[in-house]
């Protein structure tokens, strides 16, 4: 691609395309984005001039919003989930509960729970270290006591071999491989969700309650309220905040 030769009214084309086919405006600005940092580069080499690189700069952004996708998962909403794993008496039921439990109560991302390694996680005091991938730093996130319970059934059925935290469970209820993908963590609560009779929940669903919680503690930032509870200035149970029937 003769990135040298792109111009504004190139630019402008592949706007217009993206907001006839329905693009979200986030897609349609970051598609902007890259295409302005290409002809920077283009320019800093010399092969565009400064005035072309100005038009493609004054190509306006797609303006508008949407509800983001995804919603919040109660309480009675995760009781449900719970009891849903705990009607399977094979590994994966002990398994999945200890999942859910890390994955409302500490706010991870599927990808930062399906890395999690045994020596990630301490019994006493209740943590996780999340080896978070962004920007290489790591974080200490508490574990509510009733999580706590949670994941160390797990560890029990689990065994005390090395490796990640959460392994698979083959159809026979047989704990095999190294360790499950961010994948499975979808398909899993996806499945789950089924059993339980409530609406799909993904793990970022989880993750956006968790967001809630921290609102409700005074703690809009997830990493703020994380310290927060880890310093003891968070009393109250989590899972109490935000009580109600199914």
């Amino acid at each position: 691609m003769p990135w040298g030769q792109l111009r504004a009214h190139h630019v402008a084309f592949i706007r217009s395309r993206l907001v006839q086919a329905e693009a979200a405006p986030a897609t349609v600005n970051l598609t902007l984005a890259v295409l302005r940092g290409i002809a920077r580069q283009a320019r800093d080499f010399n092969l565009m001039t400064d005035e072309e690189y100005r038009r493609i700069t004054e190509v306006k952004p797609h303006k508008g919003s949407r509800v983001p996708p995804g919603r919040h998962v109660r309480a009675g909403e995760l009781t449900a989930l719970v009891e849903a794993c705990a009607r399977d008496r094979t590994p994966a039921g002990a398994r999945d509960a200890a999942m859910l439990a890390c994955l409302y109560v500490g706010g991870l991302r599927r990808a930062e729970l399906a890395a999690l390694k045994v020596e990630h996680y301490t019994s006493d005091p209740p943590t996780l270290t999340i080896k978070s991938g962004k920007g290489d730093k790591d974080r200490i996130v508490p574990v509510e006591p009733s999580a706590a319970v949670a994941v160390d059934a797990w560890l029990v059925v689990r065994g005390g071999r090395p490796g990640r935290l959460f392994l698979p469970v083959n159809k026979g209820g047989r704990i095999r491989g190294e360790g499950i993908t961010a994948g499975a963590v979808y398909n899993t609560l996806a499945r789950r969700a089924a059993e339980a009779k409530i609406a799909h929940a993904s793990p970022h669903d989880l993750r956006r309650s968790f967001v809630v919680i921290c609102t409700s503690c005074g703690h809009p930032n997830v990493i703020d309220r994380q310290r927060a509870k880890a310093e003891g200035i968070v009393k109250a149970d989590i899972l109490e905040l935000d009580r109600e029937p199914l």
